[in-house]
């Protein structure tokens, strides 16, 4: 769905990979609860920032 939508997904302009060429994982691990997903490039729409926050497991 987010593909459909905007130009593109899961790159925030700071991530560098040995070939650009390459897919990497598009959700970014922050910690064992959060995963972001960045997008941009849809009219009138600057970017969009997704964040899952899921219950922490013991």
């Amino acid at each position: 769905m987010l593909r459909e939508n905007f130009t593109v997904v899961g790159d925030n302009g700071q991530t560098k990979t040995a070939q650009e060429e390459e897919q990497t994982d598009l959700m970014q691990k922050e910690s064992e609860n959060l995963y972001i997903l960045w997008c941009t490039g849809r009219p009138s729409i600057d970017s969009m920032l997704l964040e899952l926050r899921f219950v922490k497991r013991q």
